[in-house]
């Protein structure tokens, strides 16, 4: 269910805000592109069942142009939102379908007042460790592309770091990345899922049936605890 509906019906390209540099008030909010709105709107979820319902909550973007068309959106590493926008007169059902102007398209970015512009960097000259440390950082970017860099290294050295975040650890936030990052890393097994079939938070529990079952084989112990 979506309350307040606005503009165009195609939603498309959308994102949980997860960055730093926007005001505090968009964390978490789902920041999508109006298509046939020819806009870029953000909208309040909630938690429904197993499931979420929502709300639309605002523009952040008014185009003015009826050939704005946005196809994605996504983040950086300074916080900002990137757009792109195909840019075409013709949005939906052409005929012919093929004759598509393919020299109009552009990219936006939208970004909070006193954004600070981002050195050079390359986060794959960071250790393992220095990996991980990145998965606490408040900007989401920062955390994926940590992950993505640890799922290629499949460093078992990292592995005990990612434990005690995911066991010992007071940040909810943090233990959950961890996890993902541990999985990537070769260091998830039925003995630790045991354990956190029985986490006091509900997102990893969540989370290490979703692990178990990718496998699509479990011990009989485990069968037990997740019956």
């Amino acid at each position: 269910p979506h309350r307040n509906f606005r503009d165009g019906h195609v939603t498309v390209g959308g994102i949980i805000y997860q960055g730093d540099s926007f005001p505090e008030r968009f964390r978490g909010k789902y920041i999508s592109g109006d298509l046939l709105g020819h806009g870029v709107q953000w909208h309040d979820l909630e938690p429904w069942g197993s499931t979420f319902k929502s709300s639309h909550g605002g523009e952040l973007l008014v185009a003015n142009d009826t050939w704005f068309a946005t196809s994605d959106v996504t983040m950086g590493p300074d916080g900002s939102v990137f757009v792109s926008d195909w840019y075409d007169q013709r949005t939906a059902h052409p005929d012919p379908d093929a004759e598509w102007d393919r020299s109009n398209g552009r990219i936006y970015k939208i970004e909070s007042q006193g954004t600070k512009a981002v050195s050079k960097f390359d986060l794959s000259k960071l250790s393992s460790k220095e990996l991980a440390e990145l998965l606490a950082q408040p900007n989401d970017w920062y955390a994926r592309e940590a992950r993505c860099l640890l799922a290629e290294r499949r460093d078992a050295k990292v592995i005990p770091v990612l434990r005690k975040n995911i066991l010992e650890g007071k940040n909810d936030r943090l233990a959950l990345q961890s996890l993902w990052a541990l999985y990537v890393s070769g260091g998830f097994n039925e003995a630790l899922a045991a354990k956190l079939l029985t986490h006091r938070n509900r997102n990893i529990r969540t989370w290490t049936v979703r692990l178990l079952g990718d496998a699509r084989r479990v011990s009989p112990s485990i069968h037990k605890q997740l019956l």
